[in-house]
């Protein structure tokens, strides 16, 4: 018989073959429940407030860009929320949990769906952002929730059709509601990007830039910290730093701020912290130095490293 193996081509191990989501639910639901949902103390710029606001009124869509395993993302999430009235969020998660979204915000259903974050690649969602979706339906603040990236897989080097496969199933459950898209930072560009390595050439952010004149963009930028990284190709399986920037945030607080060359928004994050990730694929993801330096200088806890050795053949 062969070895199985996983989308990746690469082999399971004979412990990890009877290892499915359920295995790892307590673990995600209390991180999920350990999470703290809170608005940042964000010095939002007046001008680039009233900016946000007359775009709103126009497209009703921001692209926020990120990069995906950042702590903090979740409550920035939620400050702007609180702060423009957005009541539909759109994540980079797998379509097929659009389903389980709509019975969510419509209150048919109140049970979160662990089986699709567990397929969800990317790592563009992590246990806080269900923190932050419960939190904001308990308190009247979500009517949509959209998950756009399609469950289909793409060869490494076929950027142009997830962009533009994200694009449409974005724009087919966009409306008058104001939405607040948080995606990769180049799925969120709005302008023909040639010569990008990993990239493609014409982003999502372009092609709804055809279908919806005047939507707005944004990214958050972290100028000093770390990320965590789990993507199903296996480039990025812990800790990555930042360029530390920190000396332009003197004094150390988030910063939203409009920039009118660029017709874009950005909101500036002192410092990051690595995501409380945990291990939703069934292949064994590695442990590394630096991520495990990064977890304990935050004082989080690594719930999937316990699994991982309680697991080992």
């Amino acid at each position: 018989m062969p070895d199985e193996t996983d989308d990746y081509g690469r082999k399971a191990q004979p412990s990890e073959r009877d290892l499915g989501p359920s295995a790892f639910l307590p673990d995600f639901q209390r991180a999920v429940r350990d999470y703290k949902v809170a608005a940042l103390d964000c010095d939002f710029d007046p001008k680039s407030e009233a900016v946000l606001r007359a775009g709103l009124e126009k497209s009703h869509a921001l692209l926020l860009g990120e990069v995906h395993g950042v702590e903090q993302t979740p409550n920035i999430i939620y400050t702007l929320f609180k702060k423009f009235g957005f009541r539909h969020l759109a994540l980079e998660g797998a379509d097929d949990m659009n389903d389980w979204a709509d019975k969510f915000t419509s209150g048919k259903g109140d049970a979160l769906d662990f089986g699709g974050i567990h397929d969800t690649c990317g790592g563009g969602i992590m246990p806080g952002h269900l923190a932050v979706i419960q939190q904001l339906k308990k308190e009247g603040l979500l009517d949509k929730l959209t998950f756009f990236h399609p469950t289909i897989r793409f060869e490494d080097d076929d950027n142009e059709s997830r962009d533009r496969l994200m694009a449409e199933k974005l724009q087919s459950r966009l409306s008058d509601a104001p939405t607040l898209v948080i995606t990769g930072s180049h799925h969120a560009t709005r302008e023909h990007s040639p010569g990008l390595p990993g990239g493609a050439e014409y982003p999502m952010g372009y092609h709804l830039k055809q279908t919806t004149p005047g939507i707005q963009a944004g990214r958050i930028d972290a100028l000093s910290g770390q990320f965590f990284g789990m993507y199903g190709d296996a480039r990025i399986t812990g800790a990555g730093d930042f360029t530390d920037r920190s000396s332009q945030s003197p004094d150390g607080k988030p910063r939203f701020l409009y920039n009118e060359q660029k017709d874009s928004f950005v909101l500036e994050l002192p410092k990051a912290l690595p995501a409380r990730a945990l291990r939703y694929y069934t292949e064994t993801w590695p442990e590394t130095p630096a991520r495990s330096a990064a977890l304990e200088g935050s004082g989080q806890k690594s719930p999937e490293r316990a699994l991982q050795n309680n697991n080992k053949p």
